[in-house]
C-alpha cells in the first residue's frame, strides 16, 4: 500500500479541483512488504484514507485464475468502492 498512500498524498490538493481516478490492478491479494497476505491495509485505506471518496473513485481489477482470491477481491472492492473488473484465466 505504500504507493497507494503516497498517490494520495501527492495528489491531496488537486483532488478538491478534479477527481482523481485509481485504477488499481492485481494478480493476488495484496501482501505487505514480507509478502504476507494483507488484505485489511487495503480496505484501511480504501476506507479511511481515501478523502473525499466521492472525488476519487477506485476500480480494482483483478487478473487471476484462481477463484478464491478474486471472491476476495471483489467482496473488499464491492464493500469500499463498488467497482471491480475481474478477468480469469486459466493455466
Amino acid at each position: 500500500m505504500p504507493v497507494l498512500r503516497q498517490v494520495l498524498k501527492d495528489k491531496r490538493n488537486q483532488i478538491y479541483e478534479r477527481n482523481l481516478l485509481i485504477l488499481l490492478a492485481t494478480d493476488g491479494v495484496p501482501t505487505d512488504e514480507k509478502e504476507r497476505t494483507d488484505i485489511r491495509t487495503l480496505e484501511h485505506v480504501l476506507k479511511n484514507e481515501r478523502i473525499p471518496t466521492n472525488q476519487i473513485p477506485v476500480t480494482i481489477i483483478v487478473c487471476t485464475g484462481r477463484l478464491k482470491t478474486s471472491e476476495r477481491i471483489v467482496s473488499l472492492a464491492s464493500k469500499q468502492t463498488g467497482r471491480y473488473l475481474v478477468i480469469r484465466f486459466r493455466r
